[in-house]
């Protein structure tokens, strides 16, 4: 990824970014299922009296972090052509989920309230803005 930054080979380096997500998007909806399904499985057959969230929460969590890592991926591919621009909206965000989750835990709202809050504030600005960068950047660099 450094070597096709440094070529300013844009449309290489957004097929390769497509092909991480997609890579990413397999590995964690695999590992989403299986924990979903088989891991309650296994907790019960070992004895263990473990109990997950809900498979709602479960799923609306999954969710949440499915596009938290999406971000994540855009995100480190934006440093492999130095730069690091999310650093301002990452601790914003950071200060917004504590304050949002302390108010959820204030408010009563439970697990599902604090997912959402997560949630929100990363789909408010950081879930689409970094693979929107990614893309503009790829786009506009030489082919």
């Amino acid at each position: 990824l450094v070597a096709l930054q440094a070529k300013g080979d844009g449309l290489t380096l957004r097929r390769e970014a497509i092909q991480l997500s997609g890579i990413f998007i397999l590995l964690f909806l695999f590992g989403a299922a299986f924990l979903a399904t088989i891991v309650p499985a296994i907790f019960a057959h070992i004895g263990r009296s473990i109990t997950l969230l809900p498979t709602p929460l479960l799923l609306f969590l999954s969710i949440v972090m499915l596009l938290e890592g999406l971000h994540g991926v855009s995100a480190f591919i934006l440093t492999t052509g130095n730069k690091i621009p999310f650093s301002r909206a990452a601790v914003l965000s950071a200060v917004a989920v504590a304050i949002g989750t302390i108010f959820a835990g204030w408010q009563g709202w439970g697990i599902g309230g604090i997912i959402a809050v997560q949630g929100l504030v990363q789909l408010s600005y950081n879930n689409w803005r970094w693979p929107l960068m990614l893309l503009q950047d790829t786009r506009l660099a030489k082919a």
